[in-house]
Parts: structure tokens; sequence; C-alpha cells
């Protein structure tokens, strides 16, 4: 029994049941790699014209008794000097077939090996003879077998550039390199009832392709075993007329649709069982959470919603039931929201990482803004930092020595005074915030600069409080300059900070300096503020420290170096911490 013949015949029998394809395959074939081709046609029929001709896919088929045939993927040795065979020629499929030693059982696998497939296969082959393939079971179906084949076609034309090219190129590192302008991915069918590309995906698989900007499609990825696909639509959400969102996600899995609302309700559909069903479970942070309570009330009230003026009723009337308890929770994620907002809390609360000692603080934190003592650590000084989740808010807490309970402040608006001592030991009150470091301005999420302004036009203006004023414009300034995120805000208050001084400080060119070294953040300096500098150059020959902060304004390091160098050590190093020093070249540049 020749086994060759035998799996030619199987695969033979199988294509020519279909009614697109053609095949020419020959276990007598005995050239190099390959047994035949199976010719692909745009016409069915039992007979082809070579006009309807879309291509050829080269085949490689091999035999295999086995006394066990199973319906599983195989893994079968191919020769190295095949695959570089197939990718040369484009790609070509490869056939196993198994069968028992009567040779009546076949069950047929196949491989397609297109250049993305054979690169990836061959790339560190070195010496070795063979190489490790997996097999998957070919179909049965007539549309499925014919899918296989015209889909090849296709890739095999869209992959030519791709065989050429030795290099294997990553989603990842086409994007990062700036070379891929967009991705793709489709396949091809006759099928005219099978139109939805989201539903083949959970069976087939296909190649992903990156456009590039040169106009040449280069594969990227193959997709298979897919769970579920995601598509966000932008249509707006709306119950009794009111919109609440303005996109949605269809989640498609084999078995089942889903519509998601917010982060929290999902509608499904089961398709096998035709039931269907709405499920709301609290997700997101804590706005998104108000939000979604909100809706899902509102849903609960009207039993139907609507998506883009299209109606969805998929509310049960036991579920209207549990209106109370969905208002109790939106008044608890409420206060919660009020509670952080009266501390100028500015960042959202991500509640879905919350641990239970983040609880046990969020509800501390809502009993204390109602006006309740609360239970704290004693550190030793009144104001820290009171962290809940993601979120570290600067307090202000007192004790109460009778009850040994806090009292939770407002850092800006706390009931408490500071003070500090000049060099002849003479008591000045200065604002609060004065004592904020730049590191303190980037951890803490309610820093209000507005706030801030306003206690810079109500302070009682002296020496001290001018020089720590400004000295807290340099930690904003620093804060800037040290925050990954880059966050533009800090610029912006520094900003607003130099104009509330600008009104209150008689000294105007420390001033005016510190407010070129925030425009020069921004942007170039113009010739009319360079020629301010260099007028104030003039006129303040006897300040070194000023001159060093011009000649760096005007990008002069050499000077500002020269300068720098007649200031004690303890005098530069002080210096150096200045955010305007940050001007100077780093190494290499």
């Amino acid at each position: 029994m020749d086994k060759e013949v035998i799996a030619v015949s199987a695969v033979q029998m199988a294509i020519s049941r279909t009614d697109y394809l053609e095949p020419y395959v020959n276990s007598a074939d005995k050239g190099p790699s390959w047994d035949g081709a199976i010719y692909v046609y745009n016409k069915p029929g039992d007979t082809h014209s070579k006009e309807n001709l879309l291509g050829r896919v080269p085949v490689q088929v091999k035999g295999h008794e086995t006394s066990r045939v199973h319906n599983k993927k195989i893994k079968f040795q191919a020769a190295v000097s095949d695959l570089k065979n197939f990718l040369r020629d484009g790609g070509a499929i490869y056939f196993v077939v198994y069968f028992d030693k009567d040779g009546y059982n076949t069950q047929i696998y196949f491989k397609q090996l297109l250049p993305f497939d054979l690169k990836r296969l061959i790339k560190n082959t070195g010496s070795r003879k063979s190489k490790t393939i997996t097999l998957k079971p070919f179909p049965l179906t007539k549309s499925e077998i014919t899918d296989v084949f015209l889909n090849f076609v296709n890739d095999m034309e869209k992959q030519r550039a791709d065989s050429a090219i030795e290099m294997i190129w990553s989603k990842e590192e086409l994007q990062q390199k700036g070379l891929a302008t967009e991705f793709e991915f489709g396949y091809s069918t006759f099928d005219r009832t099978n139109t939805d590309i989201f539903q083949r995906l959970f069976d087939h698989g296909a190649y992903l392709y990156a456009k590039t900007e040169l106009g040449v499609s280069l594969p990227v990825e193959y997709i298979e075993n897919i769970v579920a696909t995601v598509e966000e639509r932008m249509d707006p959400i709306k119950v009794a007329g009111h919109v609440y969102y303005d996109k949605y996600k269809v989640i498609r899995k084999k078995d089942e649709r889903q519509i998601q609302i917010g982060k929290s309700t999902v509608f499904s559909a089961h398709l096998k069982k035709k039931t269907s069903a709405v499920q709301f479970k609290l997700r997101g942070t804590l706005s998104e959470r108000i939000i979604d309570c909100q809706f899902f009330l509102a849903l609960l009230n009207n039993r139907k919603v609507y998506f883009d003026d299209k109606p969805l009723a998929m509310i049960e009337s036991e579920q209207t039931n549990e209106v109370e308890k969905f208002n109790n929770m939106l008044n608890e994620l409420t206060m919660a929201q009020n509670a952080l907002k009266a501390f100028d809390v500015k960042e959202d609360l991500d509640m879905d990482n919350m641990q239970e000692s983040d609880y046990a603080n969020l509800r501390r934190f809502v009993a204390a803004y109602n006006g309740s003592e609360v239970s704290l650590e004693d550190i030793g000084m009144p104001f820290g930092c009171y962290r809940i989740g993601n979120l570290k808010i600067l307090v202000c807490a007192i004790k109460n020595e009778k009850t040994k309970l806090f009292k939770i402040y407002n850092f800006f608006s706390a009931p408490i005074k500071t003070f500090l001592k000049d060099d002849e030991n003479e008591k000045w009150e200065v604002p609060t915030f004065v004592a904020l470091q730049s590191q303190n301005l980037i951890d803490y999420c309610n820093i209000n600069f507005n706030a801030i302004e306003q206690l810079i036009f109500k302070v009682e203006y002296n020496p001290i409080v001018s020089q720590y004023i400004i000295l807290f414009l340099l930690e904003v300034i620093k804060a800037y300059d040290a925050d990954t995120n880059s966050n533009t805000s800090l610029l912006e208050a520094s900003e607003l900070i130099v104009q509330a001084i600008k009104k209150r400080e008689s000294e105007k060119t420390i001033i005016r300096i510190n407010e070129l070294q925030i425009v020069k953040r921004k942007r170039k300096l113009t010739k009319e503020e360079t020629y301010e500098l260099m007028e104030m150059l003039k006129s303040h020959q006897s300040d070194v420290e000023v001159q060093i902060g011009i000649y760096l304004l005007l990008d002069a390091y050499t000077e500002a170096k020269l300068k720098l160098m007649e200031l004690s050590e303890d005098d530069q190093k002080e210096f150096m911490d200045f955010p305007i020093c940050n001007f100077f070249p780093k190494d290499g540049e």
C-alpha cells in the first residue's frame, strides 16, 4: 500500500467536491518540494476556463499510517529545505494525511505556509534539517474548503513584497518607528450568506497587515483563537430623553452578543439559547460609577433605553424592585464625591483597585466631611497625607484632647496660623502653603492654586513673607521640571503666582527674572525680552546671582559658569538647586 497515493487521493477527493477549485496533485510527481497545485477560479462549475483563474496554490502532501486517527491538531517534521523553497515561491499549503492500516479511514491536516509563517519557521534553524510544524484538521464543507484557498491566494499576493524582505517586523516595532500608518485585516468568501467578519474570526484566523507610508502592506500578526471582539460605536445613549453617554461597546462572542454601556451595565443575548439579560455591576472610577448608577436608576424607572433614538426594552419587572437599593448606592457615591470636592481633590478616585483599608479610609473621610470627629494616627503635627486608593490628599487634622479624636480640615482653609523667625529671632506670620516643596506639589491631588493666589493677596507683606513666597514659586517651577507627566497646570500655576506677587512685591528684578524663566519654558524669548535682559544685566553689575540668572536666560552658559565660580562653594551649591539652573546644558548636549 503506497501511503503517498492514499494521501494524495484523499486530498484530491476533498478538493473535487468543491465548485471553485481544481486539483492538480500527483503522487508520482517527484519534483523538489511540491506535489502539485490547487487552482482557484472565480466562477463555479465542473469545468473551468483559464480566463476565470484567480490563482494557483502550490501544495505538498505527506501520508502517515497510524492506528489512531483523531480530529485534533498534529505536529510534523517538515524539511527546512522545503520551507526555504516555499518562501522563494511565495508560499504553499502543506498537507499531512493520517490513515489506518487498511487505508479507509483518513483524516486530512493542513498548514498554510505564507511568507509571514515561513520566515518565522526558518529563523534560527541554522544547520537543522527539519522543523516542527503544527497542522490543524482540514475543513469538511465545500464553502470552508474553498475559503481556505481563496484567502490563501489573496494573502499570497499581499505578502509578495514581504517574501523579499529578510527582516521580520512586529506591529509594535513598526508603530515605534512611525512606519505604519494604519492596520487592517479581512477575509474573502464566495458564500454570500457569510457576511459577518467578526463571527468568522471565532473559528478561523486572519492576517493583520500594516499599511506603510510607501503603500506596501506588511503582515505583522496572525489572529486566531479569538475569544471576543469589541467594537466601540459613537451613538448617544438616552433614557427618558436624557443623554447619559455618547458611545457604547458591542462585544461579540461566539455564541453571545453584549452591549456594554458605561463601565457597569451589560445587555446580553445568547444566540443558541435565545435568552437575554441585563446585568449591573459597579465598576470604574468614582465619577464613572455615579453616572452608571444614575443611568441604571433611570432605566429601572423607565424600563427602556434608546440607542441613537432606537429603543431597546430589556428590563424585567422584578428588577424594577431594586430602585431603593440603587438609590442608596447612588447617595453613598455622591456623598463621597462631595467630600472629595470639598477638599479640592482634582483626580478621580480609582475604585476598581481599592483595598478594604481604602474603603475604611473613604468612610472615615466622608464622616469627617459631615462634621464628625474621627480616629487617626497621631503623627505629632497638624498637617499630613490622607490616603484613599490612588489619592494622596493634603489635610489638616486637629486633635481634641478630651476625646482623642480628630477634626479634619481642608489644608487651605485650616484654622491654624504659621509663624517663622528671621535672623533676629523675630516671629512673622507666613501663609502655611510656603512650607510645601516640589514633590508635595506633584504628589498631592488637592493643591489649590486659586486659593494660594487669594492668600498671596490677603497676607500681610513683610521681608520674610516676600522671601518665602518667592521660594515657594521656585518650588512650583521645580515641580513642573521634575514631573514626568509634564503637568502644564503647574506652569500655569507658576504664572498665576507671579502675577499675584507682582502686585505686592516691590523688588521687580527678581520677579521679572522668574517670570521670564517661566516664559522660556514655553517658548523662545522675543527680541524685546532679550533686550530687556541685556539692560538688566548692565544695571545689576554687583549682583552675581542676578547676573547668573540673566546669562542662563540668554543662553550665555560660559558667562554663567564664570559668574557662578565667583560664589562660595556653599552658595554655589545653594544656587544650583534653583530651577533656573535647569537651563544649563546637560552632559552630552
